[in-house]
């Protein structure tokens, strides 16, 4: 679609809000995309200048506004010869990023003590990066520890805890393993008890879910631990809502973020929760190996928290935690860096905007999916706008045995890269405890990157090899 016609349409357009969406979605192949796209490659080889220079996009106050996203997609380096509907595994880089973390690296192989006891950015301590994340987070300085990835930061808040034989901790069976590996190990090693609770799919409403875990908290109940989005639906779970009754009865929240930094507007203070823990490389566009992890009220430290990985422990006569679990050795300085001029993107464009964005392309995919393949299909809440994420899961099967196909949703994952140059995945989770098979489902996620055009692309492509499987 040329710039004019966008102009035009935008202008114009009278039909539906799913037909003004698509009217404003950019293609994927060819014409305004890949030159806007080639030119965010050029910035990212080029002169490493470009990670300094600020930020910049055109005003804009519409989530729909196709040209604004055009050029919020110009930033990005992501190849215009594939669609990319994967950032809940992976995120892109945006050209700056990539840039600072050229940049970054070549001035640590250049000096490494420079850069390791002197250079602001690059130090050890990452005291100034840490300051800007605070900010942007809604958290105190002395809360947040960077780390490699949300993996790091749940293993540092289980692991780190007193806990004893018989305690409980609730979960749900739609938790990542990362999160789930952490609490198993604690139940081979100090015997605790783990308790999975099954999640209605889709969910229909924040309280449901509420009664839930209400029903489920006994007095041996010692730690909630559960995921701001699950992987494998995209519910948006009432995670303040959660902590505020973990809180006054006494027990621990810990919150696996993985998919909400970067996705959601949302202040960790105001949360409520004990600890959370997410990644710089997926919805934040970092780049790979970096992540975060906050606790609440380091500085008093009231859970009492063990820095279970840390180089200064008996050096610093019991120092802050977040400051002892922050110097393990030596980290990419380089690329936790680099993870902060994603955060300025995200500054520039707004995170309210970011998630409405991301909320509208949602929206739409599912609106398309009903289209295709009926609502009884769609795995994921629609209705209830803070229920959603930018991740949809959904059966392109017909046949209803077909949604227990691992093999099948693989074939379909396969085939729409090998042919389509589309990335997708395949998730897989348990309706109930006692499932002896698991669900199976396709998952796309919307990040701001996306279109209209290429979740039309994709749900197309989807239904022509679903028919032929």
């Amino acid at each position: 679609m040329s710039l004019i016609k966008s102009t035009i349409l935008d202008q114009t357009f009278k039909g539906t809000r799913r037909q003004l969406l698509k009217a404003m979605g950019i293609a994927t192949a060819g014409g305004v995309s890949s030159l806007i796209l080639s030119q965010g490659l050029n910035a990212a080889s080029g002169s490493d200048n470009a990670a300094a220079e600020k930020i910049s996009l055109p005003p804009s106050s519409d989530t729909d506004d196709g040209l604004y996203w055009n050029d919020v997609r110009s930033k990005f380096v992501l190849r215009p010869d594939i669609i990319y509907l994967n950032t809940g595994t992976e995120g892109s880089m945006p050209a700056s990023v990539l840039a600072s973390l050229t940049k970054n690296l070549k001035e640590f192989a250049g000096s490494p003590m420079e850069c390791i006891g002197f250079k602001e950015d690059t130090h050890q301590m990452q005291i100034k990066n840490r300051k800007i994340f605070s900010e942007f987070a809604g958290a105190d300085f002395s809360e947040i520890v960077l780390t490699t990835n949300t993996t790091e930061g749940l293993h540092f808040a289980v692991n780190g805890l007193d806990l004893k034989k018989g305690d409980e901790i609730i979960t749900t069976l739609h938790d990542h393993h990362s999160g789930l590996s952490a609490l198993h190990i604690l139940k081979d090693r100090k015997g605790i008890t783990i308790k999975e609770l099954a999640l209605p799919v889709p969910a229909d409403s924040k309280q449901e879910i509420i009664d839930i875990f209400e029903r489920a908290i006994t007095a041996k109940t010692k730690v909630i631990s559960i995921c701001n989005i699950n992987y494998t639906t995209g519910l948006r779970m009432p995670v303040k809502e959660l902590c505020d009754m973990a809180r006054h009865r006494g027990i621990i929240s810990i919150v696996d973020g993985a998919h909400a930094m970067g996705a959601l507007d949302f202040n960790l203070h105001d949360l409520g929760c004990d600890f959370y823990a997410c990644s710089g490389h997926k919805w934040l566009n970092g780049p790979p190996g970096t992540g975060i992890f906050y606790i609440r009220n380091a500085g008093n430290n009231p859970h009492s928290l063990w820095p279970v990985l840390t180089e200064v422990y008996y050096l610093s006569n019991k120092g802050r935690v977040s400051t002892m679990l922050q110097m393990r050795g030596q980290q990419n300085t380089p690329a936790l860096a680099a993870m902060i001029q994603a955060v300025e993107l995200q500054k520039t464009i707004g995170r309210n905007k970011v998630q409405e964005r991301i909320l509208s392309l949602n929206r739409y995919l599912k609106e398309r999916i009903i289209e295709t393949w009926g609502k009884e299909n769609l795995m994921t809440s629609f209705e209830q706008n803070d229920l959603c994420s930018g991740l949809t899961s959904f059966t392109p099967f017909k046949v209803f045995k077909d949604r227990y196909d691992s093999k099948k949703n693989l074939e379909v994952c396969k085939q729409l890269r090998k042919q389509n140059n589309i990335y997708i995945r395949n998730v897989d989770f348990k309706l109930k405890k006692t499932d002896t098979t698991k669900t199976n489902a396709l998952r796309i996620s919307t990040h701001i990157f996306n279109s209209c055009d290429e979740i039309d692309t994709t749900v197309r492509a989807i239904k022509k090899i679903a028919d032929k499987i």
